[in-house]
């Protein structure tokens, strides 16, 4: 496959295992670092585009992401266990920044756009999966369990409009308070970068 991994992305134990199989996936800084967070992503002929911080903190958060199908995720989404798992499969999804965080966040959405600072919390969007419609998660919505929400419960459709278009974001759009908010990526220990500015040489007896 076409595969571009970003820096300090993919370290963990099976994180990327064929990712973009037989497929195209890129992923961007400090990402898909889990166990099995990006495992088969983007295989089977499949298109996924990860931004940075995102696929992290939980086992298979984005395991399976647009296996054969198109899939983009935005920056700092997509964390916990399961959140994205198989969101795409087959299928097309956008996903914005600072969304789906939280265990079965977005699991196995296949159809649509979520946008910014949306699905952050467990399940909050989980009632979606598998739907053959093209649904529209609205920017900052649906952060919480309820019948005027995306879901009333993991498996129960809410009230929400879930039609398109995708409204234009907000000038500032912070993820709305979560209990599970993205996990702030660092270099692993043992990892630096250097940036070299002048080299001087100098004879052994100055040492």
């Amino acid at each position: 496959g076409d595969i571009t991994i970003g820096d300090y992305s993919c370290l963990k134990g099976g994180a990327c295992y064929y990712l973009g199989y037989g497929g195209r996936a890129v992923v961007g800084d400090y990402s898909c670092d889990e166990n099995q967070a990006c495992q088969y992503a983007g295989s089977n002929a499949g298109d996924i585009t990860i931004g940075d911080n995102s696929c992290l903190s939980g086992v298979y958060a984005c395991s399976y992401l647009g296996q054969g199908g198109v899939a983009a995720v935005g920056d700092d989404s997509c964390s916990g266990d399961r959140a994205c798992y198989a969101v795409a499969q087959g299928g097309h999804v956008t996903i914005g920044s600072s969304s789906c965080v939280g265990t079965n966040a977005c699991k196995n959405f296949k159809y649509g756009r979520i946008g910014d600072g949306s699905c952050n919390c467990p399940d909050c969007c989980g009632c979606l999966k598998n739907s053959d419609d093209s649904l529209v998660v609205q920017h900052n919505s649906c952060n919480k369990l309820g019948d005027a929400e995306c879901c009333k419960s993991a498996t129960e459709r809410g009230e929400m409009n879930l039609s398109g278009p995708l409204a234009p974001a907000p000038t500032a759009s912070p993820m709305a308070q979560t209990d599970s908010p993205p996990p702030t990526a660092h270099p692993p220990t043992g990892y630096y970068k250097i940036k070299v500015t002048s080299v001087r040489l100098v004879d052994s007896k100055e040492l």
